[in-house]
């Protein structure tokens, strides 16, 4: 009799730890999603107006960088042929008036496929004339003389934001990579207005 009544209570205590588990598992769920980083397209609780999808449709390709249409327009996918050298490849656009004085939302995806050979340097982004953007205070140190954002810090797709100033924007912004391998890298863009 004792053995069946302990064979009873273990599988109600067993049953009992597996609905606690799912509980936890849930309640930590809900609360990532509340606290949860802020991603291309997400609306965040103090912003008037969720982010705005930018075209990344018919930017120009540079040095060996091949672009790919996305699953939406706001997404790219980049490859480049072999390694890029020390005088960079990229693609611009020069029709991007719309966001001077806003705030551009990238995301990177599948940063891992890539090699990247000078301390981790990623990308930069550059206004006309190669002066650097440089990322609002959601995004770690930059890399060097030359502001190249780390593969590191860029990870996860979170949003990393930029403030396109609007006295150093001509409506042209520019991608650098250099020294990489770049493998099926996807990016994805939208900008909201800056506060």
């Amino acid at each position: 009799m004792d053995s069946n009544y302990q064979k009873k209570e273990k599988k109600i205590t067993d049953s009992k730890a597996t609905i606690i588990a799912a509980i936890i598992v849930g309640a930590s769920t809900i609360i990532a999603a509340m606290i949860g980083i802020q991603s291309c397209g997400d609306k965040k609780p103090n912003d008037i107006a969720p982010p705005i999808a930018l075209d990344l449709t018919g930017w120009t390709p540079w040095h060996g960088i091949t672009l790919e249409k996305g699953k939406k327009s706001n997404e790219c996918i980049i490859n480049s042929n072999g390694k890029i050298g020390d005088n960079g490849a990229g693609f611009k656009n020069e029709g991007l008036e719309l966001l001077r004085g806003k705030t551009l939302i990238l995301c990177f995806f599948d940063i891992e496929k890539s090699e990247f050979f000078d301390n981790n340097r990623f990308v930069k982004l550059e206004y006309e004339n190669n002066v650097p953007v440089i990322p609002s205070n959601n995004a770690a140190p930059l890399i060097g003389s030359d502001k190249y954002l780390s593969a590191a810090d860029a990870q996860l797709g979170k949003g990393i934001e930029f403030v396109i100033d609007p006295d150093k924007f001509k409506g042209r912004l520019n991608f650098v990579f250099s020294r990489a391998d770049l493998k099926d890298l996807k990016i994805t863009a939208c900008y909201k207005n800056s506060k």
